[in-house]
């Protein structure tokens, strides 16, 4: 680094430069080395020093193009800000459901963190409005897929949590991205509820599950729900996820009718006295699912709290409580392990067998 000593050590620019492309160019090599300078020592007094020796002007010259060392730490914070904002602005312009939105808004902040490091180091040493513009605007880009009164609340200590973890992890990278992203994801849709979705998660032991899955979405299109993200199907067996978001006020409502429905017809023999009571398109899916599921031996479905599961020719409709849908939000595994699954859920609600 040249050191202070005295006029500034500048290059003298071409003759046929103007006098504003000379100053753009000076001012340009200010922040680049502002950059390098907060990211590795934060904002402090010892600051402009530090600058005016990557560049080699005097720390008059460098107040002279940014007023004051605050407003040039402000400047470098905005600059190196604005590919992170416009990352996030990119995942929550797109309508997709407020889990893969989460889900890609983790992801985001450690790519970036990843691939503009110099950048990402200037965020976590600011302080004070500086740093809590950006955490602002992260804030608000996850309150968006939150639900509740305290969706706020929660989407403030989220951004502060990943940005800390974010911090952590970039110091030495390890585990790899994907896997700590996965797992602060998995962490954060343990604990909050989201907003306006439900998840319909169909598994079955056979080779394709589509009928049953069609069945199922036409029910819930008829109870007011309708599609806007799907996974693409695991196959082996069959698994697959679908999210669907309410069309009216009262779908959640409009489930429970569904899981009641289903456990009286789903366990007769004949499907015949749900017409009485249901418009013919839902008789005609509830009678789909039946059919589709008659000659299967084991199926796994469940969509907010309503969990339809046939085991050994077994069927178990029934309305989670909210500490059985934590058990299965935890260990989303048992979704394909019926027998698992029914283990894992205690005083059963409704149940009925094939034989009835």
């Amino acid at each position: 680094m040249p050191a202070d000593n005295g006029p500034d050590n500048l290059t003298t620019s071409p003759a046929d430069d103007t006098a504003a492309e000379s100053r753009a160019r000076i001012r340009l090599r200010i922040l680049e080395a502002a950059t390098e300078v907060f990211a590795i020592w934060g904002f402090d007094e010892e600051s402009m020093r530090r600058i005016g020796q990557e560049v080699g002007v005097t720390q008059p010259t460098i107040l002279r193009y940014f007023g004051s060392g605050k407003d040039l730490h402000a400047g470098v914070v905005r600059r190196e800000s604005a590919q992170l904002l416009d990352m996030v602005r990119a995942v929550v312009q797109a309508p997709r459901p407020p889990a893969v939105v989460l889900a890609e808004l983790v992801a985001a902040l450690f790519e970036y963190a990843a691939s503009f490091t110099i950048g990402f180091g200037v965020l976590t040493k600011a302080a004070g409005a500086d740093q809590n513009a950006v955490v602002e605007e992260f804030a608000d880009a996850i309150e968006g897929t939150l639900a509740g009164p305290a969706a706020r609340t929660y989407a403030h200590a989220i951004a502060g949590t990943l940005f800390h973890s974010a911090a952590d992890w970039a110091a030495n990278r390890t585990p790899g991205r994907a896997e700590i992203v996965a797992h602060l994801t998995d962490f954060i849709l343990s604990g909050v509820p989201l907003t306006g979705t439900v998840d319909l998660v169909v598994y079955t032991s056979a080779n394709d599950g589509t009928e049953i899955r069609d069945a199922m979405l036409d029910l819930l299109e008829i109870s007011g729900w309708a599609e806007v993200h799907r996974e693409q199907p695991v196959l082996g067996s069959w698994f697959q996820r679908i999210w669907l978001r309410g069309k009216e006020n009262g779908a959640v409502d409009k489930l429970n009718d569904v899981a009641a429905k289903l456990e009286r017809s789903l366990t007769l023999k004949h499907i015949g006295a749900p017409r009485a009571e249901n418009d013919e398109r839902e008789a005609a899916a509830i009678e789909r699912l039946a059919k589709a599921t008659e000659n299967v031996a084991e199926v796994a479905i469940k969509t907010s709290s309503i969990l339809f599961v046939k085991h050994q020719g077994q069927m178990v409709v029934r309305v989670l409580t909210e500490a059985e849908i934590a058990v299965i939000d935890k260990h989303p595994e048992l979704m394909s392990q019926p027998a698992a699954l029914l283990a894992s859920l205690t005083k059963p609600q409704l149940n009925r067998s094939d034989a009835s």
